[in-house]
């Protein structure tokens, strides 16, 4: 090894696997600073470096020496000298293919292309590689130096959005060596505060708004801080209400102008004065002293007549030649509108001609303008209050009778609603705005308040504190405004009030649950509710019990709440009696506490434990079940079990509360009315009326006792309510007020309809949803979402929501996320955060067809990429993967699992593949493995491996199952018409969820390495790794099944304040309080306390009374085919299946010999509800009982622990019971090899057993039959062929050693295989790779339960106790490749058919449990599947590479992706320069700080003379072109820009680029596209180029004229929109007066960057090529452009010619190569030749026309097997199912048999008639079985005998393109090479893509032919206009761009090249 260069050690030690990344750091220390030599081939051929620079040498490499049976000449170069580069090249196919270069001293290096393979071998000054001597070889030296200031910008244009002067001048150039600079530029801006895009929209969300609605309400009101005020009349709002406006969110609506939104005027004349009084929607708005004059021709309007508002602009003092200043008003609906001189009228109130007591003013002129009233913008038309006036004694009386906000209510205007009526429109009478509020200013001018939506906020960190609950309620109408859904399934639903806001609570999900915050706020709304978040309540008070007898629907019903029961001897069941016992108290005066109570102070200690710890809501009664529990003090005295009406004091909170122990039916409320009927005239009579007021004294009744009440009485009992001062849905109390009605719905109905309507009863009213549920003291969890910050009311410049209720107007508004993407990228400071969010955007693509209209929604999406830019790649993948738009793209958005679907419709549906494709293919792996530098990792033949195939695709699709859109909320944009969310993070079905193992890439399971499930030590929730999520004050758990009755009965777990787990849960502060956390992670084995120490595991514990905990088991795994189970039943015992004894599962059941247990039931027993229990425990809990565990028949007894039964559709809500019978696995096999898990319980006879309905069965999901639930597995495979062995119909399920199923399966008896791996300490690579089962921590079991014997070699050996030997329980930790701490089990497991070995596979591993599936298990699933792709070992090279390519280097060298693909692994770069160092990055694979670092500093990319390379760099990404050039030339907004008008319109189509707009999830171009001819045959790579068509072409170089000349908007081709009405080109709106250069009153913005007066044109064109190019600018361009500089100062005089000059020659310049491409360019000075068509020996003309349909074409139902054609039209049948074609649809029959097909017939698809038309007229022919393979092969051998990627769009589509099967024709495309064969017999032929360039199209290089694009929509022209005039100019500047792109030198820029040809074709 030492005569091995070190070097190359380093980079075999690189490309061998990233193995253990400390050992790295130590290689390189070690041997740093040794002398190592180099062994060269005594043959090989030395050769020296050509000594002239720029000039291309042929030599000689010694192959005709070399003997034929040698293929390669082994060749030494020197290395470059620190100052220059040069370059190996060979031609092929006439294109010069690079083999290699060395620049600057390094050693030669490999390039990236068909050469990558390429192996150097260098000493200190000379490097030796074996070149393939078929080729002539070319060596080429360059030079280049630039400027410090040059390189900077260099450097920046790479690293940030354009290089502006600012940013260049400010920079420190007092080193020679700028690269520490550079350095400390990257660690400064990873450091930067993130520019989030959500925040920077919210926070100027200060649009106006009219009423309040889902988002949130108006406000604020007139005397409060923040309200603002206007001086401008009439707002945009008017003109869309006026017009035709609310048309909902999707714009879609029918505008049609609104009669009640109408100016109407009226004339008033006093004291000789006339004047006009301008009223709007019936309200006074201003008064004008004028009439209205027409802008066009002053001719005067009409003022009797009322005008609808066309348009306006927000602001005053408008005139007649600036439309932006614009006041548009028409008479009718429809016609012309009419310019207002003047513009939009000033706010005027002139008592002479107002009636001030009919209009609602504010006297403000105390108030100081400038402190108290703000003034926002220039000019100040808007103020904002600056302080809160409605408490001042000046103020106080009359803000009290100003309008609330909140209570402004158009909903009955008679607008549309997305094209539906309006929900309202039900009660027309309802329309009844706020009059507006004027203010009288202290200079005496007037304002009117202008409401704005009040949006709050609600971050991650701050989250809204009471959810937004109080402004639901604010929101929500009171009760004569609201009506009641009375039927249906939304009975009692509010409806009514569309415009109450939702509830802003967010549901606590994997991204924000530990910000989430415990509130006690008293109207704290709870998140997750769909629709409303309120409903309609009543409390069960005297008021309520008093009014409620005899109204609708009740009338016939006598519900009373029964008082005077006393307690006495014949009282059942005192509080102590026994367990289970529940009791009632009642709240007494406090002083009744003051006496002796009468018994023990044991049991007074436990019911005030009991009345403390009590979830009871009820402010007066409070009823608690005894249940005794010594260890935490509740047990009572022996001398008090019959002990009755005794009184406990209770102190909660602070305050002293006596409470009387009561009779258990006190103030119980019943319906007695059976009761009564069999009563006595005079006793009912008596009864009515002494129960008048609701409630009834029973003992006050002639002849009635507490006897009769208790024995004589059970139809007094039997319909109760509830308790009196219950609270209760309306809907509830009305269902139980009428129950004695059986059936009777209309009865319900009508009592509902008067409960929540009748205002004069006042019987209900409207609370938020859960607030019966609520328990007493009960906190609510609050949760935020990043960025939802409240918006700053100084911003004036609004962004608005897409709704027309808010102030969100016309087509634009949907493109205010672009507007934040290009003002963020403009001017953040986070420059190169933002290149890296740019750029991982477009690699986790999401396309623009989920992107809808709105805004913030998207914003959010962005901000992952901002986020997660300089964070962990993982991270992203995360959260890109639970983003809703992500899977409504790629749609696994509601796919479901095949379990389900069958279950539900009986047909096997499979879930979608596509995200588990697009994951593996775009996002993390590739379709190739990878070495770490990026280079495929070829097998013995040579051939690529595939990083994945078929079955994976399957397997990962399952995970991707159960995805689905959470429940929309508030404060926030969203779409009207949706309850979903489209923001935010999906939820997760169980049931919809597969749960079944999956495989991995590796050839195991996703659950590898993670430890076995019951190898859980006892008591696991009070282990090290245990966490507690909150759940504030609802114990519903959010990670498992809920199946809790959630009463006041409910039995708990309840931590005593002894407990550890209870300190840890409360951690208390210095006062006792408890601190709770939203998530609580356990750091230590804890001990347990009384009944903790009886649990097997808990799901949720009550921490106080009001807070609850869910516990969160660690991550583990089941081995599918275990056969050590048990049978578990439904409590009927109609249902079986198997279950892992060690697995908390199970209820707890046992037998007896004593009642009520029985031979043939059981009682089930718990300590909390739902308890699921091992069936050790369960043992153990049945001889604690005096029982036994058997197989019983039926549940008799539930001891409060029955919850829930057996459900076929929804599993996860399953209860099963523990039987002691056994339980086997069998194995059922599909004929593809697809398995399926068979559970086999022993059946026992139940005592519901019924064969006729099904019972005993097993579910359907592991049952024998109708078991569609099959997963891949890893087969055996034949030695010799390869191929998988399984049983199979085909070969008799292996010699009928299983079993023939009806449906082709085979089902199997199985057994396990459980073995030890190791016998003594293995190393830590075996332990590693042999040992797939992991092991739980030694410290998480009992002390000495393990103990560490061996450390060998980064090997820890932990054996239990008392064991010596290697066993399956021995456990291994290992630190792996990724730094993880790995501990595993020294163990094996197999699953084996049959009793030889023959069937032998890996037991697959999964996560969640069949019999007791969880949430918690699912997200474990979904984590472990990112996991395992994400550290695959080609993850690191194929996203460095793709990132790469997004900073500038189109093809980096393997080596520069090996460096980056290091930093990504490790976590960590660091550089240095000898003197400085700088480090990047967490250590944590995956980091992208350190990965951004390595990609921007490397040599690679900071190399000026690698700019000379012409294979080097890439054509410049078209949108940073675009930013560049309005950051460097310093773009400015004009003053009458607003955020919501669109900046860029439509840039995808124009330039090929733009956020939001992607078309597919392909992104704008592929990272692999390769352009026809030269790049192909080099093997490069151009992805622009892919979209550098003849259209962007155009529309790049015409926006880029446009906006240096016009400003941004759409004139001559821009790039903007015109967003200001009438022509661009003119200032007014009848065309009239033309806007001149350096005039951009119709644009929102414009280039300000000017040169100094007076500047030469050299240094002006030093500018330019500096800020524009980089100093890449070449010396001849540089001379055209000065002297064009000069010729247009000649050209244009006046005072502008300097100005006019500038921005032309920049319009030049953005033409050179030299700012298209990041490299450099050579031309000659000859003009560039256009490619163009050759004459031809033929006049006539043919077409060869192809449509290229790029996916989603079902091939298979367009050409189908007619129903006669037997066998293939069955298969046909089988196979699609009921996404074939129906037998009615296949009329469209063509005759085949004249073909060698199998059917004579066929069918077309019914819809493609002309195809049977062109078919049948003989014009057509159908190819069948056709595709990419090449020869014949099965699913087997195909990888080996073909080089196709089966899996990948991209690839089958180049395999379309080319139908080169041989790869005989490199570069070119099946149509192309038809071309070649055309000219080459004297036709002349031409190419055309329509809309794309495609390869299909490419011919042989050499011919030169170029291929025209053609957009779809035409061709457009080049457009630019002179700058004195608008006389159209571009042939007067053809010469000079055509200079600018002259003929190529041989050493050209390839990309460089490419742009000029293109260019000039384009233009011919």
């Amino acid at each position: 090894h030492k005569e091995t260069h070190i070097s190359q050690i380093l980079t075999r030690f690189i490309e061998f696997h990233f193995e253990m990344a400390f050992l790295r750091v130590a290689f390189l220390l070690l041997f740093q600073g040794q002398s190592w030599a180099v062994t060269f081939s005594p043959d090989a051929v030395v050769l020296s470096l050509p000594t002239d620079n720029d000039v291309r040498t042929e030599i000689d490499i010694g192959a005709d020496s070399i003997p034929s049976s040698q293929k390669r000449a082994p060749v030494i170069f020197p290395i470059a000298s620190n100052d220059r580069l040069c370059v190996l090249n060979h031609l092929l196919n006439g294109v010069y293919v690079p083999a290699g270069r060395s620049y600057e001293g390094n050693d030669w290096e490999s390039p990236a292309g068909r050469n990558a393979r390429l192996a150097y071998k260098c000493n200190s000054n000379q490097c030796e590689v074996n070149l393939p001597k078929e080729y002539t070889y070319y060596l080429t030296c360059y030079q280049r130096s630039l400027s410090k200031k040059d390189t900077v910008a260099r450097f920046l244009e790479k690293t940030t959005f354009g290089a502006t002067k600012s940013i260049l001048d400010s920079w420190d150039y007092s080193q020679d060596d700028l690269r520490p600079t550079f350095a400390k530029f990257v660690r400064d801006e990873i450091q930067k505060t993130p520019t989030y895009h959500r925040e920077y929209f919210r926070k100027r969300l200060n649009q106006r708004s009219i009423e309040s609605y889902k988002y949130g309400m108006p406000g604020p009101r007139a005397c409060e801080t923040n309200s603002r005020w206007r001086k401008y009349a009439f707002t945009q709002l008017d003109a869309h209400l006026s017009s035709g406006g609310l048309q909902g969110d999707s714009g879609s609506g029918e505008a049609r102008p609104n009669p009640r939104f109408k100016i109407t005027i009226q004339t008033v004349t006093k004291n000789g004065q006339t004047a006009y009084v301008l009223s709007y929607a019936g309200a006074v708005r201003t008064v004008i002293n004028e009439k209205f004059v027409n802008a066009r021709d002053d001719s005067e309007l009409d003022m009797t007549k009322s005008y609808y508002i066309c348009d306006l602009t927000e602001n005053l003092a408008g005139n007649r030649d600036v439309i932006t200043d614009k006041f548009q008003i028409r008479r009718n609906t429809s016609g012309g509108c009419t310019t207002v001189k003047g513009g939009n009228p000033k706010v005027n109130l002139d008592s002479n001609f107002v009636d001030m007591a009919s209009v609602s003013t504010l006297d403000m002129t105390a108030l100081t303008i400038g402190t108290d009233l703000v003034e926002i913008g220039a000019p100040a038309e808007v103020l904002l209050l600056n302080k809160d006036i409605s408490g001042l004694s000046a103020y106080k009386a009359k803000c009290e009778t100003l309008p609330d906000p909140k209570d402004n209510d158009y909903r009955s205007s008679f607008l549309t609603y997305i094209k539906r009526t309006h929900p309202m429109w039900t009660n027309p009478s309802r329309f009844n705005p706020d009059p507006p509020v004027f203010g009288k200013l202290s200079n005496g001018e007037w304002v009117i308040h202008d409401y704005r939506l009040e949006l709050k906020e609600n971050t991650l960190e701050n989250p809204l504190m009471d959810g937004g609950g109080q402004a639901v309620l604010d929101t929500t109408y009171a009760k004569d405004k609201i009506k009641i859904f009375p039927s249906g399934n939304n009975r009692g639903v509010i409806r009514g009030h569309e415009s109450a806001t939702l509830c802003a609570n967010v549901m606590p999900s994997l991204f924000n649950r530990e910000h989430c915050k415990i509130s006690y706020e008293p109207n704290t709304c709870l998140a997750g509710y769909r629709g409303s978040d309120t409903e309609v309540y009543v409390t069960l008070d005297e008021t309520f019990m008093s009014k409620i007898q005899g109204i609708a629907g009740i009338d016939s019903n006598i519900p009373v709440a029964i008082d005077g029961l006393v307690i006495d001897g014949s009282t059942p069941n005192p509080p102590c009696s026994a367990e289970g016992t529940r009791s009632r108290w009642l709240v007494v005066n406090l002083s009744d506490c003051n006496g002796a109570s009468g018994v023990t102070a044991e049991t007074i200690t436990t019911f005030r434990t009991l009345l403390h710890d009590s979830v009871d809501n009820n402010p007066k009664l409070r009823d608690v079940v005894y249940r005794e529990e010594q260890d935490r003090g509740i047990r009572c005295h022996d001398d008090d079990l019959l002990k009755v009406g005794f009184r406990v004091k209770v102190t909660e909170y602070g305050v002293d509360t006596c409470f009387e122990n009561v009779h258990p039916n006190h103030l119980s409320i019943y319906d007695i009315t059976q009761f009564m009927n069999a009563q006595s005239t005079a006793i009912k009579n008596e009864i009515k009326t002494k129960s008048s007021t609701g409630v009834l004294n029973w003992l006050s009744v002639t002849d009635f006792s507490m006897a009769q009440w208790h024995d004589n009485c059970p139809n007094c009992r039997k319909y109760y309510v509830g308790r009196l001062w219950d609270v209760m849905t309306a809907h509830d109390a009305t269902e139980k007020l009428v129950q004695k009605v059986k059936n009777s719905r209309t009865k319900t109905n009508q009592a509902l309809e008067v409960v929540t309507t009748d205002l004069d009863k006042n019987l209900s009213y409207v609370q938020l949803k859960g607030y019966s549920s609520k328990p007493r003291n009960g906190a609510v969890l609050v949760c935020g979402s990043h960025g939802e910050i409240a918006p700053d009311p100084m911003e004036d410049d609004y962004f608005s929501i897409i709704n027309g209720r808010c102030d969100a107007y016309g087509w634009g508004s949907q493109e205010q996320k672009k507007n934040v993407w290009l003002s963020v990228v403009l001017d953040g400071s986070d420059q190169l955060r933002q290149r890296m969010a740019w750029a991982l955007s477009q690699i986790l693509n999401v396309s623009y067809t989920t992107f809808g209209n709105g805004n913030e929604g998207n914003l959010y999406l962005y901000d992952l990429y901002v986020k997660n830019a300089f964070g962990n790649y993982k991270d992203l993948l995360r959260e890109i993967s639970f983003n809703p738009k992500m899977a409504e793209m790629l749609t696994f958005m509601k796919s479901k699992c095949v379990r389900f679907q069958y279950d539900i419709s009986g047909e096997a549906l499979w879930p979608d593949e596509n995200y588990a494709r697009e994951f593996m293919q775009l996002y993390t792996i590739g379709l190739h493995k990878l070495k770490p530098n990026g280079l495929p990792i070829l097998d013995r033949y040579g051939a690529v491996i595939h990083t994945y195939d078929t079955k994976n695709i399957l397997s990962f699709a399952r995970v991707w199952t159960g995805f689905d859109r959470g429940a929309r909320r508030g404060n926030y944009e969203e779409l009207d018409h949706t309850t979903h969310t489209y923001m935010g993070t999906m939820q997760i079905g169980i049931d919809t969820h597969d749960w079944f193992p999956k495989m991995s890439l590796d050839g195991g399971y996703i659950g590898d390495k993670e430890p076995l499930c019951w190898d859980l030590p006892s008591s696991a929730f009070l282990k090290k790794g245990a966490k507690y999520y909150l759940l504030g004050g609802f114990p519903k758990p959010r990670f498992h099944t809920n199946l809790y009755s959630n009463t006041l009965s409910t039995k708990r777990i309840i931590l005593d304040s002894r407990s550890e787990l209870y300190k840890k849960l409360c951690n208390p502060n210095g006062s006792g309080d408890c601190q709770f956390a939203a998530v609580v992670g356990i750091d230590e084995n804890l001990t347990c306390y009384g009944v903790e120490c009886n649990l097997a595991t808990v799901v949720v514990v009550q921490v106080k009374p009001g807070v609850f905990y869910e516990y969160v088991q660690r991550p583990c795994v089941q081995l599918a085919f275990s056969q050590d189970h048990k049978k578990v039943i439904d409590k009927n015992n109609r249902v079986h299946m198997c279950a892992h004894p060690k697995m908390p599962v199970a209820i707890s059941s046992c037998c007896g010999d004593t009642s009520p247990l029985d031979k043939n039931s059981a009682t089930a027993n718990c300590e909390y509800e739902g308890e699921k229990v091992t069936f050790d425990v369960n043992t153990e809990r049945c001889t604690k009982f005096n029982g036994y565990p058997c197989d019983f028949g039926n549940i008799r007894s539930c001891e409060g622990c029955c919850i829930g039964g057996f459900n076929k559709h929804w599993p996860s809500n399953n209860v099963w019971y523990w039987t002691t019978e056994s339980c086997s696995m069998k194995l059922k096999v599909r004929i593809d090899g697809a398995a399926a898990i068979v559970h086999d319980p022993i059946i026992t006879k139940g005592m519901f057993n019924n064969p006729n309905r099904g019972y005993p069965s097993t579910p359907q999901y592991v049952r024998s039959e109708k078991n569609m639930n099959f997963i891949t597995v890893h087969w055996p495979r034949d030695p010799f062929t390869n191929d998988e062995l399984f049983p199979t119909i085909d070969n008799d399920c292996w010699n009928n050693k299983c079993t023939r199923m009806d449906d082709w399966t085979c089902l199997c008896d199985i057994r396990e295989e459980n073995n030890n791996v190791f016998t003594s300490v293995p190393t830590k690579n075996e332990v590693l790779t042999r040992l797939r089962i992991g092991a739980f921590e030694p410290e998480l079991y009992d002390d000495g339960d393990y103990q560490l014997v061996e450390n060998s070699n980064g090997v820890d050996v932990y054996k239990p106790k008392n064991s010596d030997d290697y066993t399956k329980a021995t456990i291994f930790k290992v630190i792996d490749k990724f730094q993880q701490t790995r501990y595993l089990k020294n163990m094996e497991s197999w699953t084996v058919i049959g009793t030889t070995d023959e069937f032998k596979m890996q037991t697959p591993s999964h996560f969640i449990d069949f019999s007791q599936p969880t949430l918690r298990d699912i997200y474990y699933e979904v984590e472990a599947t990112i996991e395992s792709i994400f550290k695959n070992d080609s993850t690191p090279p194929f996203v460095s590479k793709l990132l790469i390519q997004h900073f500038g280097i189109s093809n980096p060298s393997p080596r520069y992706v090996g460096v980056v693909s290091t930093a990504f692994f490790t976590g960590l770069y660091q550089w240095t320069n000898g003197s400085e160092t700088f480090s990047y990055g967490d250590g944590k694979y995956g980091n992208l700080a350190a990965t951004a670092a390595a990609i921007i500093l490397d040599r690679e990319a900071n190399s000026v003379l690698l700019d000379a390379d012409p294979a080097s760099g890439s054509l410049r990404e078209p949108l940073l072109k675009v930013i560049s050039l309005m950051r460097s030339m310093q773009y400015t907004p004009t003053d009458h820009d607003r955020n919501e008008h669109p900046k860029f319109w439509f840039m995808q189509a124009k330039v090929g680029q733009m956020p939001y707009e992607t078309p597919d999830q392909f992104s704008f171009f592929s990272p692999d596209y390769m352009p026809p001819g030269g790049f192909m045959v080099a093997a490069l790579t151009s992805p622009e180029a892919q979209v550098l068509t003849m259209y962007q072409t155009i529309g790049l170089t015409s926006g880029l004229f446009s906006i240096i000349r016009h400003g941004l908007n759409d004139g001559y081709s821009g790039f903007g929109k015109n967003v200001f009405g009438g022509s661009t080109l003119f200032k007014n709106p009848w065309y009239t007066d033309l806007i001149k250069a350096g005039e951009y009153d119709k644009s929102v913005g414009y280039l300000s960057y000017n040169p100094i007066p007076g500047s030469s044109a050299e240094d002006n064109v030093d500018h330019i090529a500096r800020l524009l190019t980089s100093g890449r600018l070449s010396a001849k361009n540089k001379a055209v452009l000065v002297n064009a500089y000069n010729a247009a100062l000649e050209k244009y005089s006046g005072d502008n010619a300097e100005e006019y000059a500038w921005r032309e020659t920049l319009q030049l310049a953005t033409t050179t190569p030299e700012f298209h491409v990041n490299n450099l360019s050579k031309m000659t000075d000859q003009v560039r030749t256009p490619t163009l068509t050759k004459d031809t020996k033929d006049d006539s003309y043919k077409a060869i026309v192809v449509l290229f349909l790029f996916g989603g074409f079902d091939s298979f139902n367009f050409l189908v097997p007619h129903t006669s054609c037997g066998d293939l039209y069955d298969s046909y049948v089988q196979e699609r199912g009921n996404v074939g074609l129906k037998t009615n649809q296949m009329n469209l029959v063509i005759d085949a048999a004249s073909s060698e097909q199998p059917c004579d017939k066929f069918v077309v698809h019914h819809k493609a008639t002309s195809f049977k038309e062109i078919y049948d007229d003989g014009e057509g022919i159908f190819l069948a079985n056709t595709g990419h393979l090449d020869r014949k092969v099965t699913k087997d051998n195909w990888r080996q005998e073909t080089g196709t990627d089966l899996f990948s769009h991209t690839s089958l589509e180049q395999e379309a393109y080319k139908v080169d099967a041989f790869q005989e024709k490199d570069g070119t495309g099946i149509l192309g090479r038809m071309l070649d064969v055309f000219e080459d017999n004297g036709y002349s032929v031409g190419p055309n893509g329509l809309n794309a360039e495609s390869l299909m199209l490419g011919g042989d290089p050499s011919k030169g032919r170029a291929i025209d694009v053609v957009p779809g929509s035409g061709i457009p022209a080049f457009t630019r206009q002179n700058f004195d005039n608008h006389r159209s100019n571009i042939e007067d500047i053809k010469p000079i761009i055509m200079e600018l792109n002259a003929e190529s030198k041989p050493q050209n820029s390839l990309y460089g090249n490419y742009w000029s040809q293109n260019l000039v074709d384009t233009w011919y």
